[in-house]
């Protein structure tokens, strides 16, 4: 049984291991993962705060918590979509996996580029909007 390259240990075949029979250390296997991780979680915590704060603030005071509410519904979707995307999480289907949310996260950007790069000249305006109310009949 053929092992794929980046397993070592039990599946250690010849050519893998150095002169003296050991296998040498690779500078890529010293350094620790987690930084990826922290700055992983330090991106999510500023997105999440910028669009929660985005979302309060722009929206009436009667419907902040219907607004807020659609937007961690969005996140919701959004981490159902990174789960979804596990499955391709294997060996030979790595390049579709970041492939594919490369493109999905392009039309994404791009779609919300086009429905919000007018919303800065109406700052002030969707800072102050008022409280709504509906008018009985």
């Amino acid at each position: 049984m053929a092992c794929p390259a980046h397993l070592i240990g039990p599946c250690a075949t010849p050519h893998m291991l150095g002169p003296a029979g050991v296998r040498p250390h690779l500078a890529a296997e010293r350094v620790d993962p987690e930084g990826a991780y922290v700055l992983i979680a330090l991106s999510e915590i500023l997105a999440s705060i910028t669009g929660l704060e985005y979302a309060f603030t722009k929206a009436p005071k009667n419907m902040r918590s219907l607004v807020m509410s659609a937007f961690l519904f969005m996140s919701a979707i959004a981490a159902a979509l990174g789960e979804a995307f596990n499955a391709l999480a294997l060996d030979p289907l790595l390049v579709w996996n970041y492939g594919a949310m490369a493109v999905i996260a392009f039309v994404g950007g791009a779609l919300f580029w086009v429905s919000a790069r007018k919303l800065d000249r109406q700052e002030d305006e969707l800072n102050n909007l008022r409280t709504g109310h509906v008018e009985e009949k």
